[in-house]
């Protein structure tokens, strides 16, 4: 039975692991930010518009049609532009929502692969190249939760399809260690028992 200085250490190693794989990652990886894409802030500037009882805006059913095809085309970002009277004269449809969530979603994608390669390693290491049990079990666990942490975080990104092959591949690696790890351990335990 693991002593309890022992059982906080591979906890210690299991977090500390998983903070240094996500960092690294993120450090040689950067994710991309909103700013990069959309200069504008999300929300357009209100015009107050100034009515008075001589001068009331023109109605603008062209431009509404165009602003209205904007936002329905998935891109959403419509930067107006006003007269000196408050009243809407010109916009501009921006497609940085779309390059921003699109850049985003291959992040997550390669993000995610590399970071289930990163635990796979991390898990191989641990269960077969390292006698100490302490350190084994943590580099495991930690291996473990990173592959975990990152899926949450990328979960949404991935297709169906793509997640489906990469836990079905991770899966089968961790049945093949789990099978090379025991084996001498599985063949000395069927000799006792003859």
């Amino acid at each position: 039975m693991a002593s309890a200085k022992n059982i906080i250490l591979i906890i210690a190693i299991i977090i500390i692991f998983t903070l240094f794989s996500v960092y690294g990652i993120q450090l040689f990886y950067k994710e991309p930010m909103y700013e990069d894409y959309c200069k504008e802030s999300y929300y357009p500037k209100t015009t107050p518009v100034r009515m008075t009882e001589q001068y009331t805006c023109p109605a603008t059913p062209e431009l509404d049609a165009m602003i209205d095809n904007c936002y329905g085309s998935g891109n959403a970002m419509v930067n107006y532009t006003y007269d000196e009277y408050g009243c809407l004269v010109d916009f501009d449809c921006s497609t940085c929502n779309k390059d921003y969530n699109d850049a985003r979603e291959k992040w997550a994608k390669n993000y995610f692969i590399v970071a289930v390669i990163v635990g796979l390693i991390a898990i191989a290491v641990g269960a077969l190249l390292f006698s100490l049990d302490v350190v084994g079990a943590g580099l495991m666990g930690g291996g473990a939760l990173l592959i975990l942490v990152s899926s949450m975080r990328a979960w949404t990104a991935l297709g169906d399809v793509v997640r489906f092959v990469l836990l079905g591949v991770a899966l089968v690696v961790l049945i093949y260690i789990a099978i090379r790890l025991n084996k001498g351990h599985h063949a000395g335990h069927n000799k006792h028992h003859k």
